[in-house]
């Protein structure tokens, strides 16, 4: 997954590469339906809470390119 996550991130540092690359291998092969996640927000300090209702599902066009 890092070797994945590198070439499309190529300035994060390699801290925030092994960071984000198992946030995403968790997203696809850990979390189930039933689960729920938590998301920090840190302009407002809120956190947003939600429930995965489906299986995993790779759309390319839905991906940020930052």
């Amino acid at each position: 997954m890092k070797n994945k996550y590198h070439p499309a991130y190529p300035d994060d540092s390699e801290p925030k590469i092994w960071v984000g690359a198992g946030q995403l291998y968790r997203f696809a092969h850990v979390i189930q339906k039933g689960d729920f996640v938590l998301t920090p927000l840190k302009i407002s300090r809120e956190v947003l809470i939600g429930e995965v209702i489906s299986d995993y599902e790779f759309n390319p066009e839905a991906v940020s390119k930052r």
